[in-house]
């Protein structure tokens, strides 16, 4: 079923890269997490299972993991003003996801997992319209530009 991705604590496995080493098989994990809008690099040694650093940090833009793209896209194919913009497309897009990073702390935002949806049709770019996606309260936003 759906993850309600904003239960208390939840972190997502953003990103996995491999690591060129003579030493052995090497990956870097990339985590985030809600609570406290916390992103994790972890050099894991795969051979012996193990991490060799670990650097967190706050307020970065964090890849956008494959459960909270599908959250993030649910989200948005649930929204009547954005099944009002796809429909003339009838399926045909693609929705890109961007990690949005809100620096001020005075912002209510800030803290947030935010994410900006940018909307690819067989006709270009969807323009005039800004649409982001608050993954920590799961709500949509559209704005006129």
């Amino acid at each position: 079923g759906n993850v309600d991705i904003r239960s208390n604590g939840f972190v997502v496995v953003s990103r996995v890269e491999a690591v060129r080493s003579d030493s052995g098989r090497l990956a870097v994990v990339t985590t985030y997490q809600y609570e406290g809008n916390i992103t994790t690099n972890r050099l894991v040694d795969l051979d012996a299972n193990a991490v060799v650093s670990e650097r967190t940090s706050t307020d970065v833009g964090t890849p956008v993991g494959t459960v909270e793209a599908d959250y993030a896209r649910s989200l948005l194919m649930s929204d009547a003003r954005i099944q009002q913009l796809i429909a003339p497309f009838q399926g045909a897009v693609d929705i890109g996801l961007i990690p949005t990073v809100i620096t001020d702390p005075s912002d209510p935002l800030y803290g947030k997992r935010m994410v900006r949806a940018v909307i690819n049709t067989p006709q270009g770019f969807v323009t005039g319209v800004h649409v982001s996606v608050n993954l920590s309260d799961a709500t949509v936003s559209v704005q006129q530009q």
